[in-house]
Parts: structure tokens; sequence; C-alpha cells
């Protein structure tokens, strides 16, 4: 190999000095040509981000099985009662009458396969963004009605009335399902793809020691 294809090697990051000769590896060079060696940033930084990520990754999950859980949860009884549902969706006064029957009988089946998707942490782009959605539009219901001053059974997770009607609490509380549910939108585009490559961060480091 020639002497230029050497020098080409090493990048300027990788010089500490100027001399005639190449750094015998790289990182590793003083004023005499002999080794020595230059901490690398990802050595001093590894094991912090690494710790991040477990923490990031382990919050991620727990969201995941939280919020696939409310939305099973949310559709069993819906499933099973169609006819009361349609119900508690008329009392809401949004929706015209040709549409109530289609949403009572599609939306719990909806959320059955939402939450299952989530829980199992399968088809998550798009689970993730659904989800997000139809708590966005449930919590503009449910302000909308408070705002209308209507006194309205919520429907959210059973279609019985012996719960009362739903105020503030119930905003607040689907509030916080949002919050998980855009979590899990950000983390599933954002993130998850830095958290696929620090295995192999983890393992170059295992091959220093």
């Amino acid at each position: 190999m020639s002497e230029e294809l050497k020098l080409k090697k090493y990048s300027i990051l990788d010089k500490c000095c100027e001399h005639d000769h190449p750094p015998k590896e790289t990182g590793d060079c003083d004023h005499s040509g002999y080794n020595h060696h230059v901490p690398d940033m990802e050595d001093t930084n590894g094991p912090r981000v690494l710790f991040t990520s477990a923490i990031q990754v382990r919050l991620f999950i727990l969201f995941r099985w939280v919020l696939g859980g409310v939305f099973l949860y949310a559709s069993y009884d819906k499933i099973l009662h169609p006819d009361v549902f349609a119900k508690a969706v008329y009392n809401y006064q949004i929706l015209p009458d040709a549409a109530i029957n289609l949403l009572s009988l599609t939306l719990p089946w909806v959320e059955l396969l939402i939450g299952a998707c989530i829980f199992a942490g399968v088809w998550l782009p798009g689970a993730t963004v659904i989800s997000t959605g139809l708590l966005t539009v449930f919590i503009g219901a449910l302000m909308f009605n408070q705002v209308r001053g209507l006194d309205i059974h919520c429907g959210c997770f059973s279609i019985e009335t012996t719960q009362g009607p739903a105020g503030v609490w119930t905003v607040v509380r689907d509030i916080g399902f949002l919050f998980i549910s855009s979590y899990l939108t950000l983390h599933v585009f954002f993130f998850q793809n830095t958290h696929r490559k620090l295995p192999i961060t983890k393992q170059k480091q295992v091959k220093q020691k």
C-alpha cells in the first residue's frame, strides 16, 4: 500500500500531531511515534447511555401493557352488549342516528384489535396512531358535553349507569391515557431504531475489554 493511501485511512481527528509518519493505530500516537491510548468518548458515555436506554425500554413495555389492557378491558362489555352501548352513544347527541348502530357494532372490535396489538407489541405504528386518535376523539366528545352541560354516562369501560355521569375526573383519566398513547407513538416512530443499535455498541465495549 502506498504512503498516500495509508495517510488517507486516518481522519484529522485521529492525528494528534503533525509528522511524516501515520499513527500506528487509530487514536494512538505521540510526537515520538510510540503508541499511547486515547480514551474514546463512547467509553465514558456508553454505560450511561445503556442505562438510560434500558429504563426507556422498560417504561415503553410497561406503557404498552397498561394501554393495551385498557383497550382490551374497554371492549369487553361493549362487545357483549352492543344494544346498550348504542344507547350510550346516542346519549352523547353528536352522531346522526344512522351512524350510531354502525359505531356501536364496530368500535368495540376496533378497540379489541388495538388493545391486542399494543399489548403483544405487533403492528405498533398503526395501533399507536389509531389509539391516539381515538383517545383524542373521546376526550373531545366528553369535553364538548361538559360545556353543553349534559350529564351523560361515559360508556368507556362499562355500559352500566351505576357509576354516575362522566365528569372532570373522567376527562383527566382519559388525558392520562392519551399521554401514554402519545409517548408510545413517539417512541415507535422516533426512538425505537436508536434502541435497536444499542446491542452493537454493547458488543463493541465487550470486545474492547
